[in-house]
C-alpha cells in the first residue's frame, strides 16, 4: 500500500522520467524527492514560521535580534534551509527503494496525475505561503 507521501513522490517521478532532457536516471529521482520535501516539509515549515513570526511582531518584537542576533528574515531562511535539508534527507532514505526501479511510477503516468499534482502543489502553496501568514498577520497584528 502506498501512502499519500508515497504517491506525490511516484507522480513526479512518473512526471520528471517523462522529461527527455533528464541525463541521468538521478535527474528525475533528484527532482521529484525535492519537489515532495518542499510539499510535506519546506511550505509547512514556512507557515510555522510565519505564525511565530507574526506573534513575535506583536508581543515581543525584539526577541530574534537579542536570542540569535539576526534578523527575522535571516532566521526565516535558515530555518528554510534546514527544513530542505532535513526533508531531503528524510525522504531520501524513504524512498530509495524507487530510484532504480523503472516500473515504480508507471500508475502514477497519467493525465489525471498530473493535473493532481499541479493542484496539489499549488493548494499547498496558497495555504502556506499566503493564506496562513496573512491569517496570522490579522489575528495578532489586528
Amino acid at each position: 500500500m502506498v501512502n499519500f507521501a508515497s504517491r506525490y513522490f511516484l507522480r513526479h517521478l512518473a512526471q520528471a522520467r517523462r522529461d527527455p532532457n533528464n541525463a541521468d536516471d538521478s535527474v528525475p529521482y533528484n527532482k521529484a524527492l525535492l519537489e515532495t520535501a518542499l510539499l510535506f516539509v519546506i511550505m509547512p515549515a514556512t507557515a510555522v514560521v510565519s505564525i511565530v513570526g507574526s506573534a513575535g511582531l506583536r508581543y515581543f518584537p525584539n526577541l530574534l535580534k537579542r536570542a540569535f542576533g539576526v534578523a527575522p528574515f535571516y532566521f526565516l531562511v535558515g530555518v528554510v534551509a534546514i527544513s530542505m535539508s532535513a526533508g531531503y534527507l528524510w525522504f531520501r532514505r524513504r524512498f530509495k527503494g524507487y530510484r532504480h526501479n523503472p516500473n515504480a511510477c508507471a500508475e502514477f503516468d497519467s493525465d489525471r496525475d498530473r493535473e493532481i499534482i499541479f493542484w496539489q502543489k499549488y493548494g499547498t502553496i496558497v495555504v502556506c505561503v499566503a493564506v496562513i501568514p496573512l491569517l496570522a498577520l490579522l489575528v495578532f497584528l489586528a
